[in-house]
């Protein structure tokens, strides 16, 4: 490896002049930002990220509650390096920044048997772009027990997040008016869809692309006024898929303070 030093003393290399020195490196670190801005644009327009009037969400765990229907706790049957511990709070899954997909069903419903395998192909396709909860509310609509629904999860195989709410009021809270319901939230809180009824995997996939889809005009506007450093740090922790929620939006944020 040749130091900079090194380099400019050969003859190809040298800048005899200072000034022309100081133009030579200004020039090559401006066209590095403006290349650098340019794959922020490209990249951004193939990341998921969710944006609302401007702002890259979730900002803050208040807002996510604030526009929650309502916040739970629930047991965890599975999935508690995902839920983050044995009996977390609801709100706590938008820590990833991504949008959460509810599903509630019941180990006697037949319907959600049918329904758990599509979920759980998608899941295994698409486990970076969204966050997963399946909730057996079967103790509370006469449906099973809570040892059916862990039957029915080894029966089918299923692997995504599930559990169990401690009371039923969250079926008042979310509309649940029959089973399977399926609650698409977006990552700041507020629903974007809910469905009743069985889905099959292409209704599943629309929605979830829907719910995660980028608003780019928006982004574009944030990424002009945005340090690159901050935005290759967003693109990095974007595009290869890790557990940054929070982070992510704390450096949109910046870029949108600053701007």
């Amino acid at each position: 490896m040749k130091f900079i030093s090194e380099i400019l003393i050969r003859e190809e290399h040298r800048i005899e002049h200072p000034r022309k020195m100081i133009v030579y490196f200004a020039w090559k670190t401006n066209a590095v930002v403006s290349i650098s801005l340019v794959y922020v644009i490209i990249a951004l327009s193939c990341t998921n990220f969710s944006v609302d009037n401007g702002s890259v969400i979730p900002l803050d765990q208040e807002r996510v509650i604030a526009n929650l229907p309502a916040d739970f706790v629930f047991d965890i049957y599975q999935g508690e390096d995902v839920v983050d511990g044995p009996r977390p709070r609801f709100s706590k899954l938008f820590a990833h920044g991504k949008p959460v997909v509810l599903n509630f069903w019941a180990g006697l419903c037949i319907p959600c048997r049918i329904e758990m395998p599509h979920f759980q192909r998608i899941y295994d396709e698409r486990a970076d772009e969204f966050i997963m909860l399946g909730l057996d509310v079967g103790p509370f609509t006469l449906m099973g027990t809570s040892d059916d629904g862990k039957s029915v999860l080894q029966s089918l195989a299923i692997t995504y997040p599930t559990g169990a709410p401690i009371d039923g009021e969250v079926l008042t809270s979310y509309d649940v008016l029959g089973m399977p319901t399926t609650v698409f939230i977006n990552p700041d809180g507020t629903l974007f869809r809910t469905w009743v009824g069985l889905l099959d995997e292409e209704k599943i996939n629309r929605t979830i692309a829907a719910c995660a889809k980028v608003q780019f005009g928006a982004l574009k506007k944030i990424v002009q006024h945005c340090a690159p450093e901050d935005c290759l740090k967003i693109i990095f922790a974007a595009r290869t898929g890790i557990r940054q929620g929070e982070q992510i939006a704390k450096w949109v944020s910046r870029c949108i303070r600053d701007s």
